[in-house]
């Protein structure tokens, strides 16, 4: 009997001792996973942050300053890196503070976001390969308006002019598309009748930039085409996109394969919890 109990207890001490003074390693999250995944998120979350903050002001600002928002898109521009910003900043914040404190159901939070995002840019892909001509349509149209409003819409006069400058193009398919503004449209009579803005203007070697070259270029009796770029935005971004689809293609395939690595992360920090809670 004595000895059935000694062997007893021994059995009920090796079982102990396995479950509860395992290696310090196995009663913890893996620190490298753990704090890979928080500065991670850290960075994309002032990424998030910083977007959704500077597009906040612009908006906030031309509400203060009563700026007429005159587009037919019948949306601000702003409001679409607003939301982008600003759900980023929110996923980041649970991948942030879940591996930090090791809380499940923010991890858990933060897995399926990410897993939603990724059918969504499936579906998106999908739609750019298949419905390129479409998509191509509607950027002209937007551009069309864009046009006829630039001088009432300060977010399109900023974004023509970026377009403009940086892809050294002037109008939607050449710099005549001016003529659909009210303003730099021929029978106008204001100062910028039969012009196109100044963003249209070829590079100048001189100091101060010279504003008013582009204007009466469309005036057939006097103007001076050699001051102004004549070929329309569209073939320049359509050339941009075929120029550079590789690269597009190569940090699409990154960004996806960080937020796959950002969920097997999730997913692994889950499991260990999961397998410290079992031991306890």
């Amino acid at each position: 009997m004595k000895s059935w109990k000694r062997t007893r207890v021994q059995h009920l001490d090796r079982t102990f001792n396995r479950r509860h003074n395992q290696p310090y390693r196995e009663n913890r999250v893996n620190g490298f996973v753990k704090y890979s995944m928080f500065f991670f998120n850290v960075l994309f979350w002032l990424v998030g942050g910083t977007l959704s903050g500077t597009s906040l002001w612009a908006i906030s600002f031309k509400v203060a300053e009563k700026v007429a928002i005159a587009t037919e898109l019948n949306m601000d521009p702003f409001l679409v890196p607003l939301i982008v910003g600003a759900f980023m900043f929110t996923i980041s914040f649970f991948g942030c503070v879940g591996s930090l404190r090791e809380n499940e159901c923010m991890l858990k939070m933060f897995a399926y976001s990410l897993a939603i995002i990724l059918v969504l840019e499936a579906v998106l892909s999908f739609v750019l390969v298949f419905y390129k001509d479409a998509i191509s349509e509607h950027v002209e149209k937007s551009l069309c308006i864009g046009v006829k409003q630039y001088m009432d819409d300060p977010d399109w006069s900023l974004i023509l002019d970026s377009v403009q400058k940086d892809l050294q193009c002037c109008g939607v398919n050449g710099f005549a598309d001016w003529e659909i503004n009210e303003y730099f449209n021929c029978t106008s009579p204001g100062i910028f009748a039969c012009s196109v803005p100044h963003s249209c203007c070829r590079a100048q070697t001189t100091e101060l930039p010279n504003y008013l070259c582009g204007v009466m270029t469309k005036n057939k009796l006097v103007r001076n085409l050699t001051m102004i770029l004549t070929e329309g935005c569209m073939v320049k971004i359509d050339e941009l996109i075929n120029e550079n689809s590789w690269i597009v293609i190569g940090v699409t395939i990154g960004l996806v394969s960080i937020q796959v690595l950002a969920i097997v992360f999730a997913r692994k920090i889950i499991c260990h919890i999961e397998m410290v809670k079992a031991n306890w």
